[in-house]
């Protein structure tokens, strides 16, 4: 029986080898954007607020007089944009019909929300439908 010598040009490197590991190219990049699409959503929700509390119902709500409930409402939407996928390179940011739907969900979260804190307590609809 004869042996034959493994060729080692053929081997393919080890991915746990420490001599490929290098930083993805244009990480930081694809970072800043990110963070741009997330401020421009934040800078466009304040804005949807604003303009849905200056327009809507005026109602005494603590949705209304609570900053903590901002902020509450901006974390839901970026999460679920993000968690979505809008957030990533390509044909995804410009999925409209995903990020109608997104938003939707966000809006049906956020009265579900509202409506488990204080019940009993009026939601203006309109201030939801404006900020919609």
């Amino acid at each position: 029986m004869t042996y034959k010598p493994l060729q080692l040009v053929a081997l393919k490197p080890d991915l746990r080898s420490s001599q490929g590991t290098t930083i993805q190219r244009g990480l930081a990049v694809r970072f800043l954007r990110v963070m741009a699409l997330i401020t421009l959503d934040v800078v466009a929700l304040t804005l949807a607020w604003e303009l849905a509390t200056r327009y809507g119902t005026p109602i005494k709500s603590p949705w209304l007089e609570y900053s903590s409930f901002q902020v509450l409402t901006f974390a839901v939407e970026i999460s679920i944009l993000g968690a979505k996928g809008l957030y990533k390179a390509g044909w995804n940011r410009r999925n409209y019909v995903s990020l109608f739907k997104a938003i939707s969900l966000a809006v049906i979260i956020l009265l579900l929300i509202a409506f488990l804190y204080e019940p009993n307590s009026y939601v203006s609809r309109s201030n939801f439908l404006l900020f919609w």
